[in-house]
Parts: structure tokens; sequence; C-alpha cells
């Protein structure tokens, strides 16, 4: 036995001598993976800190909380040394991620002390339970010296797991899953959303930063300890490969390095050829997902790179059996068939949750393997694509954020968007400057630009993954410019925002006036109808203190210690303020908030999430109502009624009895469907979201829409498009003239089945990602009211709460939350 080898075998005896680390198995009661079976996330943190009682290379933090108030949890693996010394390894990770504060040769001596940064993120999706299960069984193999390479691992690599990124969901499906084990809806999907307002779309989340979950990840740990690897585990749908990992299809985002790119590819070759040599089949790369947003890749942006890894699911936790013909393919791959793509064919058979296990295991172990064989090169890889960052001489060279903009309230939260993604912002008497030559400037390019999505070539029937349009200014309706020279006297800015000038408090006789072009005075306004205030809207435009306010804009008046109150807010939420007398004002009409229902089908619709997100976060009233609710008739305290964005069969008809429990099959049925023409009938409002609007056509005999589907001529995946008021009317109210909406796939509305509030325009359509036949919605209406005996329906041919990014649309939607007296 050599001398090194036996040095090898006696450290690792002294690093696991005296450390009691029981088993998942043990500590759970059954093993991971078994059938039917599901560990709660309580009992996964559980065995986590057991082990943290017992080893020395493990700890555990908790580092916010969750959307419904469970613990957000970080778990840190890695050999003793490097935990003893974490707060030296956060230090030079934060000093290598700024290469111009740490020159070539002290980042040379700085990169040969400190570990690669791996973070492990566990089943952001609820239904993916996969990777939170395996979580346990990977750490706990890794401490007890059970996995090949384990002492390389924990000496040259910090692991940062997340081990469930979305507690709340998981919590859920285990609920699920326990209620449904020996019915004959075991495995089924629960008929609610996974993340209870984001829905499936909580891993597109990161570049606006909406959902706690998101934040907490970026401010504690990317932003933080900076890693190399971010390895995103998920899972896919189980009737055709196994497993993805990249190489990504096209298109890729311009804007990622090149460097990072080809990181990603030899990353998943790597995967790839392991899964190959252990004998694990259905392996695939450049199929099923590309990485052009980053919606889904903070990291790619950031110096590191986002390792997705979609694993084949089974039925939750119940198994699957699946004949080799009967896997299913896409596009160039047939996942019954070797290829270049997937080397190895998985043969069918039983497909079970320890099967999910095992993959993601592999996966996992894998990527921390490479990361450990190869410490130096990742280290040193995110150093120079950092500093090649610094270095841009490009075009633009920086991005010049006006401080005159329609909405102060969205620049504001533009500026924290930018700043929670770790932009530096300078000042300037013309506004706020965004320089591309700092570490994270790719991140400025790919949310600042406009963006053109350029689909492959010789691919006629391309369908991208996912949308093809993610422009801040275009989404916040902020007005940005591109600079081709960084403005000399820019002095760094550490301020929250935009400040308005906050005016004297008002008198008794007075009026606060909000200007109705900000998404924030809508919030102040609820909070004002709240507490008791009077609040009225501008018929015609005024001039007060010096400022304009348009028609629309609020008056708010009552007692003067609550409006002082209501001033202040408005300032930190940068609104615009001033002070009038009540004669000023008029003429103002009086207004309230809508008694309104949000219908929540049993099919989950993610744009219902969303909806209720924006209504809470905008404090507007609202209850939910489900299919029995609208089958037993709209009440009569209500009057407007939000259908969110499903088919009119899933609203109709609902799940089967062969799919679902009966308590949650069946939709809201004919019955539904006559209770809400009744309500309509009587003087209710109607809001109908996107592919809803189809409602009002096929059920409720109405003819808002041309014939046929919009779908077999016209694809638009998720487009930036032009739009136009059209008639000046409540809901448009605070509206620039032309603006940017996100479609997706709009239903064709008639300009002759009612009035036209805001059209598609006529020319220069596209304005941000990709589309086929947008001719068939030039100058179509977008947004349709429809008069249907004492009320009204507004037809809505786009999501104008789109994920909670859309913030330039908000008010076309918030305007209807807001009744005369």
């Amino acid at each position: 036995m050599s001398c090194l080898l036996f040095i090898q075998l006696l450290r690792a005896a002294l690093l696991l001598a005296g450390e009691h680390l029981p088993s998942p198995e043990e500590y759970l009661g059954f093993p991971p993976g078994a059938d039917g079976r599901l560990a709660s996330f309580e009992q996964i943190v559980g065995y986590f800190r057991e082990l943290e009682r017992g080893s020395s290379c493990i700890a555990v933090r908790e580092l916010g909380r969750t959307t419904l108030g469970r613990p957000f949890v970080l778990v840190l693996i890695s050999s003793p040394e490097n935990m003893r010394r974490l707060a030296e390894i956060r230090a030079v990770q934060g000093m290598l991620a700024d290469p111009r504060r740490t020159p070539v040769a002290q980042a040379d001596s700085l990169i040969r002390r400190v570990p690669a940064v791996v973070s492990v993120n566990c089943s952001i999706h609820a239904t993916e339970v996969g990777a939170s299960q395996m979580a346990p069984r990977l750490v706990h193999e890794l401490l007890s010296g059970q996995l090949p390479g384990w002492q390389m691992i924990l000496d040259s690599v910090l692991v940062l797991l997340i081990p469930s990124h979305n507690p709340d969901g998981l919590a859920r499906v285990k609920e699920w899953c326990d209620r449904t084990a020996g019915t004959p809806y075991a495995g089924s999907s629960p008929p609610w959303l996974g993340h209870p307002y984001a829905g499936h779309d909580n891993n597109r989340d990161w570049f606006v930063f909406t959902q706690p979950e998101t934040q907490l990840t970026v401010d504690s740990v990317y932003n933080v300890w900076h890693p190399q690897i971010v390895l995103d585990m998920h899972q896919m749908g189980g009737g055709g490969a196994r497993l993805f990992v990249p190489p990504y299809l096209d298109p890729i985002d311009p804007r990622v390095d090149p460097e990072l790119v080809a990181a990603m590819n030899e990353l998943g070759a790597f995967v790839q050829a392991r899964f190959t040599e252990l004998g694990l089949g259905g392996a695939v790369s450049s199929a099923y997902f590309d990485a052009y947003t980053p919606a889904r890749a903070y990291p790619n942006y950031h110096g590191a790179i986002r390792f997705l890894s979609e694993v084949a699911s089974c039925r939750l936790a119940e198994p699957l059996i699946l004949k080799r013909g009967e896997l299913r393919g896409e596009g160039h791959f047939s996942p019954d068939r070797p290829s270049s793509h997937q080397p190895l064919v998985w043969p069918g058979g039983r497909w079970s949750l320890a099967n999910v296990l095992t993959y993601h295991e592999t996966v996992a172990h894998s990527v921390l393997l490479h990361a450990a064989m190869h410490r130096t090169r990742w280290v040193k890889r995110s150093y120079r694509v950092l500093q090649r960052q610094c270095q841009w001489q490009g075009a633009p060279a920086a991005f010049l954020i006006p401080e005159r903009q329609w909405d102060p309230s969205a620049t504001r939260e533009l500026l924290a968007i930018l700043r929670r993604g770790g932009l530096e912002i300078f000042r300037t008497q013309e506004g706020w400057v965004v320089p591309v030559a700092q570490p994270y400037g790719s991140f400025a390019l790919t949310l600042l630009e406009a963006g053109e999505y350029r689909p492959p070539a010789n691919e006629p029937s391309h369908r991208p993954y996912d949308v093809t349009a993610h422009s801040l200014p275009l989404l916040f309706g902020v007005l940005v410019k591109p600079l081709d020279h960084m403005i000399p006297e820019a002095a760094s800015w550490e301020g929250p925002g935009p400040v308005v000038p906050l005016p004297e408090s008002p008198s008794a006789t007075e009026a606060l006036l909000l200007d109705g072009r900000a998404n924030g005075s809508f919030r102040l306004v609820a909070r004002a109808l709240r507490t008791g205030l009077e609040v009225r809207r501008l018929e015609s435009p005024r001039k007060a203190g010096g400022r304009f306010f348009p028609a629309g804009s609020f008056a708010v008046t009552g007692n003067p210690s609550p409006l002082e109150d209501l001033s202040e807010l408005a300032q930190k939420l940068s609104v615009v303020v001033a002070v009038a007398s009540r004669e000023q004002v008029e003429p103002a009409v009086p207004v309230r908030l809508v008694r309104a229902g949000v219908y929540q089908s049993w099919v989950p619709s993610v744009d219902e999430g969303w909806t209720r997100w924006v209504l809470d976060e905008y404090e507007f009233p609202y209850v939910v109502l489900h299919d029995a609710d609208v089958r037993a008739g709209i009440p009569d305290s209500l009057e407007l009624v939000l259908v969110p964005e499903l088919s009119p069969r899933e609203i109709v008809d609902g799940w089967s009895r062969e799919k679902m429990a009966a308590e949650y099959a069946g939709g809201i049925g004919r019955e539904g469907v006559e209770k809400l023409g009744r309500f309509v009938a009587r003087g209710g409002t109607l809001v109908l979201v996107g592919s809803a609007v189809g409602l009002a056509d096929e059920y409720l005999g109405l003819d808002l829409c041309e014939e046929g589907s919009a779908e077999d001529t016209c694809f638009i995946p998720g487009a930036l498009l032009r739009a136009v008021v059209t008639n000046l009317d409540v809901c448009t109210w605070g509206m620039p003239q032309e603006f940017a909406l996100m479609a997706t796939h709009p239903p064709r509305l008639r300009g002759s089945a009612g009035r036209a509030l805001v059209s598609f325009a006529s020319d220069s359509l596209l304005l941000s990602g990709w589309g086929t036949g947008l001719g068939l919605i030039r100058g179509r209406p977008a947004l349709l009211e429809a008069k249907v005996g004492a009320g009204r329906i507004l037809a809505y041919a786009f999501r104008p709460l789109f994920r909670g990014w859309s913030r330039a649309t908000y008010k076309l939607l918030l305007n209807a939350w807001l009744a005369p007296q």
C-alpha cells in the first residue's frame, strides 16, 4: 500500500469515526422511493438536522419563510476543514465575483484556496417530488462514504442543497398522496396549483423575483455564495426519454457567455456518459428544452451555469408500466432508437419512484464528481467570464432610465429588480444609468434590450419551449434608452428608486391627488377605501402643485391623519401626489371597490393564481368561486366575476369522473353556464381572459370571436405586441395611447361584437419575441366590451397580469375593480 493511499484511508477513517449517521430508512421508517410513500418536508428537514447533530460536514440554515409561512431551508455540505472556514470561502467567492477588485495574480492565489460551489435545487415544481425525496439519500451516502469519490467531493466542493424549493407545494402533494392512497385516483395530480400563486410558473420567476422562494434564493444563496454550477432538478412527462441533460435545443440567448454554453455541453456529455457506463438507459440531450430566457436561468448571467436535469416522472409515488413501443418522441428524437442524442435506449418496463430517485441521484453525484475533478477549471472559468463582461466594449455601453416616466412606481420596481440582480446603477441629472461593463452586465443586456428571438434555421414547424420575449422596459411600460458611451458624471446610487416630493399634509377641506397612471396609486386607493376615506376619480385632467394629473387620477378626502399616512406611503411607492382644494377636483366620480369573485377551477389555471397574487399585492378584495359555487348561482352580492385563462371545455366539463374524485369532477356544467348568463343579464360584469373568451361563443350563444382556431394559422407562443387604446373608458384610464402587451395564442375578437377598448396595432405589431401569422390579428380588438342585457362582458384576448410580469397592463384589469358609487 502506498503512503499516499494509506494517508487518504486514515483520513477517511478519522473523518467518519464516532459519527452516528442514521440512514434515511431508519429515520423515516421506510426507504425513500418506496411505492406510494412520500416523506414530508418536515421529515426531510428533520433528517438533515439529525445528520447535523452527528456530523461535522453538514450545517442546516433557515433562510426565511415561504409564501405560506413554512421555513425555507439551505443545507451546506463539505469537508470539516471547509465547514470551519465558511466565512473565508464566502468572502473569497465575493472577491472573485468582481474581477475589477481582484486582479488576475490575486485571483489565481484565491482560486487555489476555495472549493467549487455547487447549488443543488430540488423540486421547484410540487408534483416533481423525486429530487426532494432523493436528497436525504444523496447526503447520507456522501457523508457515510458510500458514493464513489465522496472524499474528493467533500474536499473540493461546497454543496448548497435546497432540499425543497417549494415546501408549500410539497406539503399539498404529500397531503394528496396520503388522501388518495388505495383509491382509483392514487398517483393523480392534485386539483390545485403546485405553488399557492405561481403554480408551474414558479421557475419562470428568475428575473422579476415576485415570490419569496425566488427572493430568498437570489438574496441568500446566489448573491452570497456565487456558485459556479446550479443543478436545477426537475421531472418531465413519463412517456418519453428517461432523462434530459444539456446540451439544450437552439436557440440560446446570445447574451449568455459562449464559455458557459460550452461548459453546459461538457457537463451534460459527462453526465450522459456516466449513465451509459452504468447501464442506465434513456438519457437524452439536445431535445425537449431550450435555454433562451432569463426567466428560468438567473445563473447564466452571473458567471455560472444553470444545469437542468429532467427525469421522467412516474405517477407521483405510483409506478408506471411502459412498453418500449409506447414511448413518445419529439421532433427529430425517438426514445426507442439509439442516436447521438441518446446512446443507450431504455428498454421499457416498470418505472417507479425508486427509479426516479436513482436517476436523480446519479445526476447529482455526476455533477458533484465533475465539479470536484475540475475544481480549478470551474472556479477560474467563472472568474474569466465575469472578467470578460467587465471589459465589455460593445454596444450599447450603458442604459439610461430617464427620471420622467409615465409610471414612476413601475420605474421604481424595475430599478429594484436590477439591484436585486446584482447590477450597479448610477445616478445622473437625467435619471439612472446601468453600465454594461460590470460583472453582471449580460443580465442588464438581456433584460433591458427589446430582444430578437431567432428560430433555428430550416425548422418551419419550430415551437419554442416557452415565451420568446422578456424585455422589462416593455413589460413595465418604462422608457429605457441605450447609450453608446457611459456618462462620465454619473455618481453611485444606493437608493430604493424614484422619489417624488412629499406635499404638505392635506387638511379636512382638501384632497390628496394620486396620479392615475401609476400602478402604485391603485394600492393606495384600496387602502384608502378600506380605512374609510373617500375616493373619487377625475373626469378631466387637472394641474395641482405644479404636477399634471390626467383623467382617471384619484382624489382622496377624509380624516387628515390617515391621509398623511397615505401620502408617506405614496412617496415610498413613487406615486406622484399633490394637495388640491375640493373645488379643484370637480367634476369627479365617487368610486368604491367592486364586490368580485375569481373563478377557481379544479383544473388548475396558473393565470388564476397570478390573478390572486396581483389582487392580494394591491390589497383588492375578492372571493374564490369553485365549480359548485357557480352551479349554485352567482350570489346577488357579487358585481363582477373573473374567469381566468382556461379552455371553455375545461371550464364547463372539468375533470372526468374516471380521472378525479367526484367532489372535484364535472366543471361548472351547462347549469353553471346558465347561471353566468343570468348574472350578466341582471347587470353583472363577466371578465373573460385569454382562451376563456371562447366560453361566450361556445356556451353563452354570443359571437365575439372568429370561427375556427387562431392557433391553426396564427401562432404566438409569448411575444410582446404593440397595442393602442381605441376608446377612452374607465377600463383604459391611466393607460398611454400605445403600450406593449404579452400575447400568447390570442383569440381573434370581432370588432363588430362590441366596443373595442384596446386593439392590436395595425402596423409595427411585433415589439419583441417571435410569432407567425401576426397579420390575422392586426387592428383587431385586444380588449372588447360587449353589452349583454343589463350587464357586460369584458373579453381580454391576452393575459393582462401575465406571470406577474406585465406591469404595463395591470391597470386594464385593476380599473374594473373600481365601481362608481
